[in-house]
């Protein structure tokens, strides 16, 4: 199916070409009946103003959800093509007035991972983990995300996995378990190797299933709540 015909799945997300000054780039989105306008981006929420919205653990979890999703979709109808986004990163995933993810500038462009071999759909996984690390750690990536993905790599490596986390996230007393799972994840994504890496479907689907388990535990918490 082309970009800007319309998807008879209803839930599922749907892209169409969108103009801008830099060129005509896909935005995906994950309502069919959702109208871009775009208040902010993944880039502003973790390193810029936020305007006192606190960007709790739930939150960067549906992003990561909502993302892999829409990025898994365009995927799966693009590939035959050979078209991938190319430059996925906190600064082109946007979001509606409601929060909405959208994953802009689809296929403008294409970014190295520093190995050989990788096709641009790998790449858009790597890119994809990086996200995952800003996520959890909080911290701003330079370098194509080499330089953060690197300082994930030594702090797991020495077994200091807890010092990766976004203190934020600590203070809020999200699940450490649950987090860990998520930085287990990005780290299948940066895979020095391409061909170790999993695909974007894999990867949205094991974060669904860390999505649902994390809401499961939130209801099973509830006050009342019998099993």
């Amino acid at each position: 199916m082309p970009p800007g015909s319309e998807n008879p799945i209803s839930g599922s997300p749907t892209g169409y070409f969108e103009e801008s000054s830099i060129g005509i780039g896909i935005i995906c989105c994950l309502r069919l009946d959702i109208v871009v306008m775009a208040t902010t981006s993944l880039f502003n929420l973790l390193h810029g103003s936020q305007n006192g919205q606190h960007f709790d653990w739930g939150s960067r979890l549906n992003v990561a959800c909502g993302t892999a999703e829409a990025l898994a979709f365009m995927h799966a109808e693009l590939q035959d093509d050979g078209i991938a986004h190319g430059n996925l990163k906190s600064s082109n995933i946007l979001f509606t007035k409601d929060m909405e993810v959208c994953v802009s500038e689809y296929g403008l462009m294409v970014v190295d991972d520093g190995s050989k071999n990788s096709s641009a759909f790998n790449l858009d996984v790597y890119t994809f983990g990086v996200i995952l690390l800003e996520l959890l750690t909080g911290k701003p990536v330079q370098s194509n995300g080499l330089d953060l993905a690197q300082w994930v790599n030594s702090v797991v490596k020495e077994e200091w996995t807890g010092e990766v986390f976004d203190k934020k996230l600590v203070v809020e007393g999200a699940n450490e378990e649950r987090m860990v799972a998520l930085l287990q994840i990005a780290l299948k994504c940066i895979n020095g190797s391409p061909d170790g890496r999993p695909s974007i479907g894999q990867v949205a689907a094991m974060i669904v299933s860390l999505k649902e388990e994390d809401e499961r535990s939130m209801v099973s918490s509830e006050p009342g709540f019998e099993r």
